[in-house]
């Protein structure tokens, strides 16, 4: 799955300055990011693109937004804290994507 969020602003998120040495670490993470994100809300066929204007189409900013988040998360806990974390995917996160997700059917 193609990332829905551009190496600039994973960096910028992340404030790692050039970023360079960690480039391969933050691409796969960028792309698990964007799969996380994207499994939740259950919409495999979204049409976004990292070219999507998020000032055009409000889902997607939140989406980005949702990413952004969970690219942190994923950067920062790799798994060796005393405290575990949430998970990638926090109640902030899932609250802030409640309403585009889509429901599930039984």
């Amino acid at each position: 799955m193609a990332a829905l969020i551009t190496m600039a602003q994973a960096i910028d998120h992340l404030r790692i300055g050039s970023g360079a040495e960690y480039e391969a670490d933050v691409t796969l993470k960028m792309e698990a990011a964007t799969a996380h994100v994207i499994t939740y809300l259950k919409r495999p066929d979204h049409g976004w693109t990292v070219d999507t204007d998020p000032a055009a189409d409000p889902e997607f900013a939140i989406v980005q937004a949702a990413i952004l988040e969970v690219l942190a998360n994923l950067f920062t806990d790799r798994g060796d804290r005393e405290t575990p974390s949430e998970g990638p995917i926090t109640p902030r996160i899932k609250n802030a994507l409640a309403m585009l997700r889509d429901p599930a059917v039984a």
